[in-house]
Parts: structure tokens; sequence; C-alpha cells
């Protein structure tokens, strides 16, 4: 009786054996998808890390720049285009023939394409800041539609246009898209707490990515996402302002009345107590109309409509 149930037993381990050995194989095809590095990543990482360090760094570690490079398209080097990690490759490896203060940001995570541009210019670097947002932080990128590519180059218009000076020393702070293409790569690895620092409008008035708390608001600055939010055509039916000009000429106007406040001005409760009847709010109620433009165009208008 025992020898038969051991026989069973056996039978029963060796009809496993095959089943085991497929899902092993699935399971390790997965690591080595999410954790392992492909060849072309290596050799990027290694170069990268090694001619790009001190103030033309682009990645905060190794670890860093292998995460990022999991989310990128691979890409052919001989083709010399495309976001890819190809062309951040042919970027480092042109190092030899430039000073690293100029090609490190452009072999870095918001190089953009073409490949061998003499720049990074704002619509390539959204082009790679669109590219890889859905892909490190998805839950975050959906809430906001910015997992969709056109709505998330229509909204990266209202950034700060980059300085083609990326390092990861000088923008882990600032209303820039190059903050928050540091705060993206490092998302790839710990997107807890930095996917939240990633997106272009703020949850709150005081996140890393946004011009210095306690400054007061430039014209210059607020028109500028209001033109991607709420002005002329692309307000569509919910626009405050004509023209560019004409927000200007409004905000000018505000400020000399004493109005601008503060970058971390939000909307008091109950509405209308001051100090938050500013340009400071408005900025505030223009990156939110962003995403929501019916709701927020009005509060980050001219009137504010009793909100700020």
């Amino acid at each position: 009786m025992k020898s038969k149930s051991l026989s069973v037993m056996m039978v029963r381990w060796l009809l496993l054996v095959p089943l085991c050995t497929i899902g092993c194989e699935l399971v390790a095809g997965i690591e080595d998808r999410t954790l392992g590095d492909s060849p072309e990543c290596k050799q990027y990482c290694t170069d990268v890390m090694s001619e790009c360090i001190g103030d033309t760094a682009v990645y905060e570690s190794p670890k860093v720049c292998s995460a990022v490079c999991r989310l990128l398209d691979l890409g052919d080097k001989n083709e010399a285009a495309g976001d890819t990690v190809a062309c951040r490759e042919k970027r480092v490896e042109a190092q030899a023939l430039s000073e690293a203060k100029s090609v490190c940001p452009k072999a870095g995570p918001g190089t953009g394409s073409p490949c061998l541009a003499d720049t990074v210019d704002a619509s390539a670097a959204c082009q790679s800041y669109c590219h890889l947002l859905p892909r490190a932080c998805p839950a975050e990128a959906a809430k906001v539609h910015l997992d969709s590519e056109p709505e998330c180059l229509r909204q990266c218009a209202a950034l700060n246009v980059p300085a083609g000076d990326f390092n990861i020393n000088k923008y882990k702070s600032g209303d820039t898209l190059e903050c928050r293409l540091y705060h993206l790569s490092a998302a790839a690895v710990d997107p807890t707490t930095h996917c939240q620092h990633t997106l272009i409008a703020p949850w709150t008035a005081k996140q890393p990515c946004l011009d210095d708390p306690l400054g007061a608001p430039s014209c210059d600055r607020y028109c500028s996402i209001m033109d991607a939010a709420c002005t002329g055509t692309n307000g569509g039916r919910f626009a405050v302002y004509e023209t560019t000009e004409q927000c200007k000429a409004v905000c000018n106007t505000l400020a000399g009345a004493g109005m601008l406040g503060t970058n971390s001005d939000l909307a008091a409760t109950p509405k209308n107590e001051s100090p938050t009847n500013t340009i400071g709010c408005r900025k505030f109620h223009a990156y939110s109309a962003l995403n929501d433009p019916e709701l927020h165009c009005k509060h980050a208008g001219p009137t504010s409509a009793g909100y700020c």
C-alpha cells in the first residue's frame, strides 16, 4: 500500500516537472525584462555615467539610468533618429568631438529628436517627457490625461523652454521642464515619492518643480501658462483672454495695484479672503486649467469669478 502511494506521488511529481519548467521560464523571462538591462542599455549607461559627471551629470546613479533606459525604445544607431536609447548613445559617442556641457544635456532623459540636432528645443524635450511619463507614472498621467501624447504635448507648451543645460544638480527644483524630467527619472526607480512631482500642473503650490513659494509671480510666466490653457484658440470656448498681449496688459494693471502676491497663493476659504486675490492665485488656477479649463479658466481670469 505504501509502495503504491509512493508510485502515485512520483508520477504526479514527474507530471509537474514540465509545467514547473515552463512556469519558471516565464517567470525568469518576466524578471529579465523587468530587472535586467539590454546590452544597449548597459552600454549607454556605462558611457553616460562615465562621460557626464559633476556639473554635466544627467542621472543620479547607474540605477536611475538603467530604470529610465528600460522605459525607452532601443532604436537603431545607424539611423540616428528618434527619441531612443540609440540616439542618446550616439550623442555620448559624439562627446569626443564636443564639450561635455553641450553634449551631455542632449544625451540625457530629455533628448528629443532628431538625434543629432544642435540643440534640444522645447518641442523635442516635451516629446521625451510625454514619451516617458505614462511609462514611469501611468496612474498619475492618466488622471490628468497626460497619457495621451497630443494632450501631453499641448499642456507641456505651458512650461518654461529648456535652457539646453540639463543636469541633475541644477534642476531638482524650479518651474521648468528640466525639473520635471529630473523627478521623472527618479520616478522610474521610486514612483511613490516622485510621480507626484513630475506632472505639469502642480497638485499643491509648494511642490519642488515650482517657482520660489515666497517669490512674486511674473506676468510673463502667468500669461505663458494662460496661453496654453485659456487664451485665444487654445482656450476654446473657455478662453478668458483673446491674446497674450491682452493677458499681459491685465496682469500689469493688477501688478500695479499691488496684487502680484506670491507663487504659493491659493484660493482662500472663505472665498475672497485676502491675501489671495492675486496673480499668484490666478497662476495656480491657470495651471489647473490645463487639465480642466471649464472649471479653472474663469478662476484664472481677470476677475477670478470671485474665487481668488
